[in-house]
C-alpha cells in the first residue's frame, strides 16, 4: 500500500449529527493521495453507525479508545498515520475544496508548519480568522494554530511529544508553544479560507470555568518560565486565572491572582481594580 501525502484525524466524541459533513469535506478533495483516520474517545451516541458506510472506502479507517479527552485521541490518530504530514479535524468542522491541491502545489514538503484562514461560524455572525503575529512566547510567529487550520510536519509532532493530555482547554496553542521553541522552524501561510469552523456557543464543556481552571493552572506550572520572558502573556494568563477563580467564588485566590498580574504589567489595570473592589464587598466581615 502506497504511503498518503497527509494523513487527515478526526477526534470525535458523541458527533453522530456533525460526523458525516466532516467526512465529506474530506472526501470531497480534489487531491486524493491522503487518508482519514477516525478516533472515537468512547462516544456512547450513534456515532459508529453513521460512520459505518464509509468504512468501506480503503483511505479512511475507524479506531475506537475508551474516553480519554480529545488530547488523547489526537495523539493515537498520529501513532496510526502513515503520512509525513498531519491535519487534526473537528468532528464538528468542516476543510473547504482545494485544500490539499492547494498544500501540494505549494512544495508542502519543504516547511514544519502550513496554516491558513478559516471562517469561524456562529449563530449570530461569521468572521474570517487568519494567521496573525503572536506573543513571545511563540517567538512571535504569524500563525493560527485553531485546529483544522494548520499542516503539521509529522517528525516535528514527535519530537515534542505530541498534544498534552492533562490539558481539556488550549491544547492546540500549548503544542504551538511548543513547536515556536524549535529553531529554525520554516513556514508558511497560504492566502485562502480552508477550513469552515462552526462554534456552538451553547455547547462547549472544554470552557466550562472549572475544565478552564485546571487547564490554565496547569499551563502556568509547566511553562512559568517561558511566561516569565514575556511579560504581556504572562500577566494576561495570570488575569485569567484570576478570573476564573472569582467566577468560582474563589475570591481569596482571584485576588492574588490579580494583585500577581498587576505587579508584572498592568494590562487591565481599570477592570482589575473594580474586580477587587468588587470582591472586597463579597467577603466575609
Amino acid at each position: 500500500m502506497h504511503r498518503p501525502d497527509f494523513s487527515i484525524i478526526i477526534p470525535v466524541f458523541n458527533g453522530e449529527n456533525t460526523i458525516e459533513r466532516a467526512i465529506e469535506s474530506v472526501i470531497n478533495q480534489t487531491y486524493s493521495n491522503w487518508e482519514l483516520i477516525i478516533v472515537d474517545d468512547g462516544s456512547t451516541d450513534d456515532l459508529r453507525k453513521n460512520i459505518t458506510p464509509y468504512l468501506h472506502e480503503s483511505r479512511i479507517t475507524y479506531s475506537y479508545q475508551k474516553n480519554k479527552g480529545v488530547a488523547a485521541a489526537r495523539n493515537l490518530g498520529i501513532k496510526k498515520s502513515r503520512a509525513k504530514y498531519l491535519i487534526f479535524l473537528d468532528s464538528d468542522d468542516e476543510l473547504l475544496p482545494g485544500l490539499l491541491s492547494d498544500l501540494q502545489t505549494s512544495s508542502f514538503s519543504q516547511f514544519d508548519l502550513i496554516f491558513w484562514k478559516a471562517l469561524k461560524i456562529t449563530e449570530k455572525k461569521s468572521i474570517v480568522w487568519k494567521p496573525v503575529k503572536l506573543e513571545k512566547i511563540y517567538n512571535n510567529l504569524k500563525a493560527t494554530f485553531l485546529s483544522g487550520s494548520v499542516c503539521y510536519k509529522k517528525e516535528l509532532l514527535l519530537r515534542t511529544g505530541g498534544f498534552d493530555q492533562n490539558l481539556q482547554f488550549g491544547e492546540n496553542y500549548e503544542l504551538g508553544m511548543r513547536l515556536a521553541q524549535f529553531p529554525n522552524l520554516k513556514t508558511k501561510n497560504l492566502s485562502q479560507v480552508y477550513l469552515k469552523y462552526h462554534l456552538n456557543e451553547n455547547f462547549r464543556p472544554s470552557t466550562e470555568p472549572s475544565l478552564k481552571l485546571n487547564s490554565l493552572d496547569h499551563l502556568l506550572i509547566k511553562h512559568e518560565c517561558l511566561y516569565k520572558k514575556d511579560s504581556y502573556s504572562y500577566s494576561r494568563l495570570l488575569y485569567q486565572i484570576g478570573y476564573l477563580n472569582e467566577k468560582l467564588g474563589r475570591y481569596g485566590e482571584a485576588i492574588e491572582y490579580y494583585k500577581k498580574a498587576g505587579k508584572i504589567r498592568n494590562l487591565y489595570w481599570k477592570p482589575q481594580i473594580k474586580r477587587i473592589l468588587f470582591i472586597f464587598k463579597k467577603l466575609p466581615t
